[in-house]
């Protein structure tokens, strides 16, 4: 831990902090994007995890009841920490174990799909593609990252509170009356947004959704 906090008292080598994530346990998604290049956000994410490695004190041998993971902060390295703490015993309730996995996987497409953005912003960076393209890119990054947040909190309810939270359940898990105010919400949203351009992804998502619910509240 004496180099992780010598590289950060002068965090210049960025491919030297990369190799120090990498030989102590790093995330492989996190070091997947890492990676790609440096970058202010990349070497943003480098610091970040490294500072979070080091928050953890050195002992010996630390008791595992007694074990306590690093806040989220919205890192890749905080999302394996996540996983590791988020082990759900084989006697609770299947929906809470079925929920977490699809979060974790969700998180993993998640990361993907943020690295894939950057490194496409880098390339029209590259290419002086219009500001106005390039902008767009950013704000692309950004709700990936609020998605990402998102999914880092309810983790944490779920492990905090053992509650799994209605909004991210499928709509097949939800009890009847959950069901319908699903889809009278969903139908609410429909109409409010029906000439909106912007929102015809989620237009689309919510149309197919209630053509479920219709067909399980009608049986």
């Amino acid at each position: 831990m004496n180099e992780i906090a010598k590289w950060l008292s002068k965090p210049i080598d960025y491919s030297r902090g990369v190799e120090l994530l990498k030989s102590n346990g790093g995330s492989s998604i996190l070091l997947m994007m890492l990676e790609t290049g440096e970058s202010i956000f990349n070497k943003n994410k480098l610091i970040a995890a490294l500072e979070g490695m080091l928050a953890v004190p050195e002992v010996d041998e630390v008791p595992k009841a007694d074990y306590q993971k690093p806040e989220w902060n919205e890192t890749a390295a905080a999302i394996e920490n996540a996983k590791k703490t988020i082990q759900i015993k084989p006697s609770s309730n299947t929906l809470k174990d079925t929920t977490t996995e699809r979060l974790n996987d969700d998180l993993k497409l998640l990361y993907k799909r943020q690295s894939s953005a950057h490194s496409g912003l880098k390339l029209m960076v590259k290419l002086n593609h219009d500001l106005k393209d390039r902008q767009k890119k950013c704000f692309e990054i950004l709700d990936i990252g609020k998605e990402i947040r998102a999914i880092g909190l309810v983790i944490r309810e779920i492990k905090t509170n053992g509650h799994v939270p209605e909004s991210v359940l499928k709509v097949e898990e939800l009890n009847p009356a959950a069901q319908f105010r699903r889809a009278l919400n969903n139908r609410s949203y429909i109409s409010k947004f029906s000439d909106d351009p912007d929102k015809s992804e989620e237009m689309e998502r919510r149309v197919m959704e209630n053509l479920t619910l219709e067909r399980i509240l009608k049986n």
